[in-house]
């Protein structure tokens, strides 16, 4: 499972808002792990409804992301 960090600028109201979103839409799973919430898409069940969509909106935002240098 591959891990991001969800707006790191963003006010913490805005990723409440988007994550309820996003959860009450069906698009992700969320559980707590104490003070943090991880937040798992729910692949399985969207590539079932739409095929395809998923892998690409994430190989086009792994094409957008920024290079990491080689340290």
């Amino acid at each position: 499972m591959d891990s991001i960090e969800l707006g790191p600028d963003l006010p913490r109201s805005t990723l409440t808002h988007h994550t309820s979103l996003l959860r009450e839409s069906g698009v992700v799973f969320v559980r707590a792990e104490g003070r943090k919430r991880m937040i798992q898409l729910r692949r399985d069940d969207l590539e079932a409804r739409f095929p395809g969509l998923i892998s690409t909106v994430l190989n086009g935002y792994q094409e957008a992301a920024p290079a990491k240098e080689d340290a």
